[in-house]
């Protein structure tokens, strides 16, 4: 990262400017992610009931099996982790006319 990279040079809130960012997002960037297990939780079930029901869940269906599960997530955390993890839902084929 530029600021980083030239910080022991100029000033941080000189970069910040320079770079058209906050010193408070910058700082923000620098501290470790630390991923709420919580959510991690929500995250291996949303994967879990997918893979349960033979990839056929899509998003509706998953937000609801986790409800009655009694874990709360929303359409788009499902549609967030599926899509993080690569799961789509397969859909059924209707028979064509003849």
């Amino acid at each position: 990262m530029f600021i980083k990279t030239f910080q022991h040079q100029y000033p941080i809130k000189l970069l910040c400017r320079l770079m058209q960012i906050s010193r408070s997002a910058y700082y923000e960037y620098l501290k470790p992610k630390v991923k709420n297990p919580e959510k991690q939780q929500v995250e291996q079930q949303i994967v879990e009931v997918f893979r349960a029901h033979k990839q056929r869940y899509g998003i509706r269906r998953i937000c609801a099996e986790l409800k009655d599960r009694g874990l709360r997530a929303g359409k788009y955390t499902c549609r967030k982790v599926m899509k993080q993890h690569g799961l789509k839902a397969i859909q059924r084929q209707r028979p064509s006319a003849p």
